[in-house]
Parts: structure tokens; C-alpha cells; sequence
């Protein structure tokens, strides 16, 4: 057995030093739904994802994206947005206008949209999810490839709603226009799930913008007391803000009468600061009003005992039992796996894609992109090379909009330790390249005044916009990640009959057929031909061949095919994907196809389309060296950062020489105006198909890279030779 990674001895040591601490800690752990012993109250960087991994210093103090804001206004005027639906991307949808928007993208885009409704939250509000696909062509969509995206698992986190939200939009707003993001429709599926909490978006929108968890009624009695939910905040929510005041020596004040939060400022407090002196709305504009404190259950302590709940995020079946017991925890992980409706609908829901190839599940909080594992920093990653790959590229991608790119990283040792977590199940159980990208982090203050002339400071902060932008920077910051998500959906392993012919005379007539994945992710494909009335099994691949953004020649004798040939014959092919944890499915496609007398190929279903270069319309499907560097691989600023995955970039892959490159992606989006707008196209035409590919010749159109020969056995089993280029490294546990 190969590792991953050579140990020593030191480290080998302080591995199992690890392991018995975790074992210890497991058997200290709390039986389920125990309260925590007191603790003192904590700082705001403590509300999020667990304990802060970041220095507390003050207001401001939580980790601000590197962003140009004049290359960001920039941005925000110029990028498209929807007009005229529930959602324009310039405000944070409730759960109900999430469903409107979804619902109004189904009705004016039936042939590409398709809404489900998956489940109910604890508080019944339905929970949707949309797939994108072209359904009137002749593949079904069930048997393509894959990616599922999902967002808010997080009540306050409401920019991760958005960007699947946005997402979806950019890719059926772009159908018939784009040429890149139309052929993903015709040839991929996209599911989305954009808010999986949706109570919790209610709660965080309007009565609590501090709010994480699920609205669980049963399971959490915070304060103690025997009762739950019964002293929650009300009217705090998103656009709110609570004032601290602060006081510092006199000098120190008049030197420093806009900020006095610089340099060693701890140094020059003149007194403990008195916090929560008032709570306001009106944060992003219009007039501020004041917003009471509550004390809904009259015992002294001031909204001690919110609504739920359970962290969503720590519900799923993957060492589940070892997460935090504690119900008034921040990452409680339930009364147990899979207790809550809402992660429940995700896993039914998941369960259901047979083909899935990539998973993406949105947050923010900071700004990383984050891969497996969240519940082990040392844990074997069977498929290290190709998250770096990924990881690297999604670094590049989101340097973008006046943003730096945003730094990639394996969950447990660039930001903390998480067991049950949506991106590890993905990964582990359902066998799918898992990401949880943090797609926005910044400091919590408003502002900062000096009262008069005195030493005391008001200091205005919302937790709410250290979570998401304001209102008028969410395209700018949706955007950049919709750009990694389309590289991903292109990245899905995708199987095209590239060319086939009838070559040789007489009894040397070959069936020359090339398959092409244009897809980066690998596939093992295996191929086999029926005669498409009898459907007999004429020819069967003994051996697969692994594809990567590259294609495949088979070669047949006709004297195999002959007697199908007027009949016609259907060429499957079935494409696996060798990821570590979980080898599965991710295509099933057939062509069939008639052979004249004067050898000529006539398609009856299915298509002979040119082999496409995704990669060029993302600039390649490899990051350059930088984005694998320890910029991009490090939270910036950590001084503890572990060494980056050691490995070596390939080149890009390449179909050879002749091969079609995809056109590049248009850098701007149409607005559909009025609604509905919708491309109009015909079986016999689709937009992004070139007029001359539709006639097949009888000769080969390709070069590729692999050539396979068949031999005749008496069985009429065809067995494949030959190999091709594979550039993503596996490692073996």
C-alpha cells in the first residue's frame, strides 16, 4: 500500500500524539444534547465557523478580502443582472422570492429548467432545487454527467444563496448566446439546491442576522431552563446594527480623531468598553431607527434562548458521533445524523443523480476555497493532485472583479477541523469532487465617530456584513464564483462520437470510430455495438481506456458489423470516474448509426460532433505556477500555514493537432428583456452546432492521441489496446 505522502518519524509520532488526543476528547464528550458549562461571553470572531482561527483586535478585526473597490464598483455597474425577476441580485432574497425567481426561471425556460420541490423545513417552508439541462435532445438527461451546487447550509451566510442562485441564472440567460455555456446545457446536467436552510434565511433576513443553525423547536434549550425557543431576538436581521462605545486616553483621541483602532490602540483604552449600548436598523441606507433589546421570558438575560437549532453543517453521516454535543454550541451536531428535514432533502435528493461528478456546496465567513477533508488534517487524500489542479485553477478564476484569487486549501489544515460535514459526504460517500468554497469574509464595522471632543468613540458593527456584501457589491462577488463553477461543470467527464467512417476495400473494410472525452476530470470508458433492431451484442470492449480532455479510435472489422449494417447499429459507451473514495458512473451514451452499400455513415439518433477544447475558454485547464504557490495555498496573513500538496502541475492536456477548439466564452451575459426571453432553436439547428458538422463524411475528421485495435475472438468480443494520455495523478491509499 502507497502512501501519499512519505512520513517521518517525528511526524509519525505526533500523528498518533493526535490520534490519542482525539480519543481522549471523544470519550470526554458529552452524551448528546447536554449543555456546555458556562462560558464567558465571546468575540464576535467566535460566531464563526467554530472557534476563530484569526487573532481577536478589535472592531474590524475579522479577515477582509484583498479587493480593489474601484475595480469592484467597476464590476458591480457593468456585470448583468436579471430584470424584471423576483431576484436582480442587488438584495438578498427572502425564502419565498427564492422559490418565485426559481419558479420564473421554469416557466420561461421549460425546455432547459426544471424545478423540484425536495422537501419542508422544520418551520414547513418548501425546499427546491432546480436542474438546468437541455431536455429535448437525444441523450437522456439521466444518463449525463453531472455537478450539484447547494448554498446557505448557514442561516447569515446569505451570499452563499446567491451565487447558486446566480449560477443557474447566467447559465439558461446565456443559452443560444454563449457558445461554451450552451454546449454544458446540451451536454451536462446542473442541479441546484441555492438555500438549504430556509428558515434560517428567514430568521437571518429579519429578526437575527447572527443566526447559524436550523430553526430545530425540539432539540435545543439553550439557556437551561426547561423551556425552548422562548427569548429569541426580534427585528435584528439583515440591515440592522448594534453601537459599542469606547473610551481612550485624551492624547491618544486628538492624534487619532477618525480611527483610533491602529497600531498597539490596546495600549490607550481608558477603560473597559461598554457594549450593545443601542441596536439600530437602517445599515445600508434610508433612516435609522432604534431597535429594542429583548427579554421575551422576563428573566434578567437578554435573548439567551434562540429559535433552534442544529448546525446543518455537522448532520452528515460522515463521523457524525465525533462532532460537538453541545446544544448551544455554534456547531451542534444534532440529536442525531440526519435528524434535521433539511439535510435529509439533500441526501434524498443527492442520492437520486446517478452520475454524479462534482459537488459544490457554498459559504462564506472568509475568503477561501475549501476541499477535503474538513475532519482530518492527516487522513489519507486519495486524490490530492487533482483537488491541488482545481483548487489552483479556482484560485485564478476568482482573481477577478478587483479581487485577489481566493487561496485553496485542504478544510483541516488551513482553517479547522469539521466532522459531519456536507463537502466530506459528497466526497466520501457519494463518490463526487467536493468543494466548500468561503465566498466572502470582511470586518464587521460600519463605522467609527468621536463623540465631540472627548475620548469616547461610538463604534457601529453588523455581523451581517462580515458574511456578505452590501447590496450593492453582491454581482461583483457572485460573479468571480460563478466563473469556478462553470469551469467545474465543464471540468465533468463528457463522451462525444467525434468521427466514424467505413475505410479499406473488400474484405479490409474497417469501422474507424472516435470517442472523445472533452471533459478534464478522467474517464474509463468501455464501449460496445448492438445491432440497434435485434440489439445482439456485436462487439464488447474487454478493456477500458482512460480519457482526459482527449479522444479514442477504435477500429472494427466489417466483417463483424455486416450483417447489422442495414439494420443499423448502436454504439454505448459507458464512462467511469476513478475518483479515490467512491469509482462510480458518470455517462451512459449511444449514437445509432446505418451503413449504405456505398459505405456511407448516415446517424439515426444522436450526433457526430466535433471534439471541443473546453479548456481554452477558461484560459486552460491548468492554473499557471503562481496559483500554486503559497499566496493561493494560505489563508494570507497565516504565520502557521502547512506546506502546500507536493505536487507538480502537467501540462495541459491536448486531443492533438486537428482537434476543434470551443469558441471563447463572451465576457458579457444578456439581460433577458422583457420576460420572457428565450433564444428560439430547432432540433435540426441548435445555435452552438456548426452547420457543417451535421452531414457526417465518410472519412475520420481526427487525429487523436489513442488508437485501439480490435481483434476478432470467437465469442465476437473485441478486445481494446492501447492507452491514453492521462495527466491527473492518483494516489493510492
Amino acid at each position: 500500500m502507497r502512501r501519499p505522502f512519505p512520513i517521518a518519524p517525528a511526524a509519525a509520532l505526533a500523528a498518533l500524539l493526535a490520534v490519542a488526543a482525539a480519543l481522549a476528547a471523544a470519550l470526554a464528550a458529552p452524551p448528546p444534547g447536554t449543555r456546555s458549562a458556562p462560558r464567558p461571553p465571546r468575540p464576535l470572531g467566535a460566531y464563526l465557523e467554530g472557534d476563530a482561527p484569526w487573532a481577536e483586535l478589535g472592531p474590524g478585526a475579522l479577515p477582509t478580502p484583498a479587493v480593489d473597490r474601484a475595480a469592484e464598483a467597476l464590476a458591480a455597474d457593468e456585470l448583468p443582472a436579471p430584470d424584471g425577476y423576483a431576484i436582480g441580485f442587488d438584495h438578498y432574497g427572502t425564502p419565498a422570492q427564492v422559490n418565485t425567481f426559481l419558479r420564473q426561471l421554469e416557466a420561461d425556460y421549460p425546455d432547459l429548467v426544471e424545478v423540484y420541490r425536495i422537501g419542508s423545513s422544520w418551520q414547513g417552508r418548501e425546499i427546491l432545487a432546480a436542474r438546468v439541462a437541455n431536455e429535448r435532445l437525444g441523450q437522456p438527461v439521466d444518463d449525463r454527467p453531472a455537478m450539484y451546487t447547494d448554498g446557505q447550509h448557514h442561516a447569515r451566510e446569505l451570499v452563499s444563496a446567491a451565487v447558486p442562485l446566480h449560477t443557474l441564472w447566467q447559465l439558461v440567460a446565456a443559452y443560444g448566446t454563449d457558445p461554451v455555456l450552451t454546449y454544458l446545457v446540451d451536454t451536462r446536467a446542473a442541479y441546484f439546491v441555492p438555500s438549504v436552510n430556509v428558515d434560517g434565511n428567514e430568521l437571518a433576513l429579519v429578526d437575527n442576522q447572527t443566526w447559524r443553525k436550523t430553526a430545530n423547536p425540539t432539540c435545543c434549550d439553550d439557556d437551561g431552563d426547561g423551556r425552548t425557543d422562548e427569548d429569541a431576538p426580534l427585528g435584528f436581521g439583515f440591515g440592522a446594527y448594534g453601537v459599542d462605545r469606547w473610551l481612550f486616553e485624551a492624547e491618544w483621541a486628538d492624534a487619532h480623531p477618525d480611527n483610533p483602532f491602529v497600531e498597539d490602540w490596546q495600549r490607550h483604552l481608558a477603560g473597559a468598553p461598554e457594549m450593545g449600548v443601542g441596536r439600530f436598523s437602517g445599515a445600508f441606507g434610508g433612516p435609522s431607527r432604534a431597535l429594542p433589546f429583548g427579554d421575551a421570558d422576563g428573566d434578567g438575560s437578554i435573548e439567551e434562548d434562540p429559535v433552534g437549532g442544529t448546525d446543518p453543517n455537522r448532520n452528515y453521516d460522515v463521523l457524525w458521533d465525533r462532532g460537538e454535543a453541545s446544544i448551544d454550541s455554534e456547531v451542534y451536531r444534532g440529536p442525531s445524523v440526519w435528524s434535521e428535514p433539511e439535510t435529509r432533502a439533500v441526501r434524498d435528493f443527492v442520492t437520486g443523480i446517478d452520475h454524479l461528478a462534482v459537488a459544490v456546496s457554498y459559504h462564506s465567513g472568509t475568503d477561501l476555497l475549501l476541499h477535503p477533508w474538513g475532519y482530518s488534517a492527516t487522513a489519507p487524500l486519495p486524490d490530492a493532485g487533482t483537488y491541488e489542479l482545481l483548487g489552483a485553477k479556482g484560485s485564478e478564476l476568482t482573481e477577478t472583479n478587483g479581487y485577489d484569487g481566493s487561496p485553496h486549501v485542504w478544510t483541516a489544515r488551513g482553517l479547522y477541523g469539521a466532522y459531519g460535514s456536507t463537502m466530506d459526504w459528497f466526497y466520501k460517500v457519494r463518490g463526487a469532487y467536493s468543494f466548500a468554497p468561503e465566498t466572502y469574509g470582511s470586518g464587521d464595522t460600519l463605522f467609527v465617530r468621536r463623540l465631540g471632543a472627548t475620548g469616547a468613540f461610538t463604534v457601529a458593527s453588523s455581523l451581517a456584513v462580515a458574511f456578505n456584501p452590501p447590496p450593492d457589491r453582491i454581482l461583483p462577488a457572485v460573479d468571480r464564483w460563478t466563473r469556478f463553477a462553470n469551469y467545474l461543470l465543464a471540468a465533468t467527464p463528457n463522451i462525444e462520437l467525434n468521427a466514424a467512417a467505413v475505410e479499406g476495400e473488400g474484405n479490409d473494410r474497417t469501422f474507424v470510430f472516435t470517442l472523445g472525452n472533452d471533459g478534464v476530470l478522467p474517464a474509463a470508458v468501455g464501449t460496445v455495438i448492438h445491432d440497434a433492431q435485434t440489439m445482439e451484442l456485436l462487439v464488447a470492449a474487454t478493456e477500458q481506456v482512460r480519457l482526459s480532455a482527449s479522444q479514442h479510435t477504435a477500429r472494427i472489422p466489417m466483417a463483424l458489423l455486416r450483417r447489422a449494417a442495414t439494420n443499423g447499429i448502436v454504439i454505448q459507451a459507458d464512462a467511469w470516474m476513478p475518483i479515490g473514495t467512491a469509482p462510480h458512473m458518470v455517462e451512459t451514451a449511444r449514437w445509432t448509426l446505418r451503413i449504405d452499400d456505398a459505405d456511407r455513415i448516415h446517424v439515426v439518433d444522436g450526433a457526430i460532433v466535433p471534439f471541443r477544447d473546453l479548456g481554452a475558454a477558461f484560459g486552460g485547464w491548468w492554473a499557471d505556477e503562481r496559483f500554486h504557490g503559497r499566496d493561493y495555498t494560505c489563508r494570507r496573513g497565516e504565520r502557521n500555514c502547512p506546506p502546500p500538496l507536493p505536487f507538480t502541475p502537467p501540462p495541459s492536456p491536448t486531443a492533438g493537432p486537428t482537434q476543434t477548439a470551443a469558441p471563447p466564452s463572451t465576457p458579457a451575459w444578456p439581460t433577458p428583456l422583457p420576460r420572457p426571453t428565450r433564444t428560439p432553436w430547432s432540433m435540426d439547428a441548435p445555435p452552438w452546432w456548426p452547420v457543417e458538422t451535421y452531414t457526417p463524411t465518410s472519412t475520420a475528421t481526427a487525429r487523436p492521441t489513442a488508437t485501439a485495435t480490435a481483434t476478432v475472438a470467437p465469442s465476437a468480443t473485441v478486445k481494446w489496446t492501447g492507452t491514453a494520455f492521462l495527466p491527473i495523478a492518483r494516489f493510492d491509499p
